[in-house]
């Protein structure tokens, strides 16, 4: 080997290290890089998991709390309001009370023998509209069968 090509392979060698030298440096570079923003990328994930459990809607005391801030929050209101807003209140207050008696009032109107005769009434027009619709034909027989299994059961209920 001559001088000359010593000099040009050391010069070739010299260039092929400063560039792995350089690709490293860059390799790093990136690696260090992509490493940050996958960092960064779940530090915005947890700061927005946070948010959301901060901003959530609170159950319980919270939501009564919130509840209250709005009412006195509100503004004013007029004396007509505030006088419908207590009888609201005393009116609420009389049907939790007197619950249990409403409950009874309304089973003894169901249970009435007016209310038996008028859905007996309704059940003798039902069977007179099927009656007529099978004559028709306006209805397949699945649904026939369908309208009367309903119809047993609502008498059955009716009964008790």
């Amino acid at each position: 080997m001559n001088n000359q090509q010593a000099e040009n392979l050391k010069l070739n060698v010299t260039r092929i290290n400063s560039y792995l030298l350089r690709s490293n440096k860059e390799l790093k570079k990136l690696r260090s890089d992509r490493i940050n923003f996958i960092r960064t990328q779940e530090k915005k994930e947890q700061a927005k998991e946070k948010e959301n459990r901060i901003e959530a809607p609170k159950m319980g005391v919270g939501k009564t709390l919130g509840g209250v801030k709005n009412f006195l929050m509100a503004g004013p209101r007029s004396i007509f309001d505030r006088i419908l807003d207590f009888l609201g209140l005393i009116v609420l207050g009389t049907v939790v009370t007197e619950l249990p008696n409403i409950i009874k009032q309304i089973d003894s109107i169901l249970n009435s023998s007016f209310i038996k005769g008028v859905g007996g009434l309704f059940g003798y027009m039902g069977d007179r509209l099927m009656s007529l619709a099978k004559f028709v034909g306006l209805v397949d027989k699945n649904e026939q069968d369908q309208i009367i299994k309903d119809g047993q059961e609502i008498e059955r209920l009716s009964m008790r």
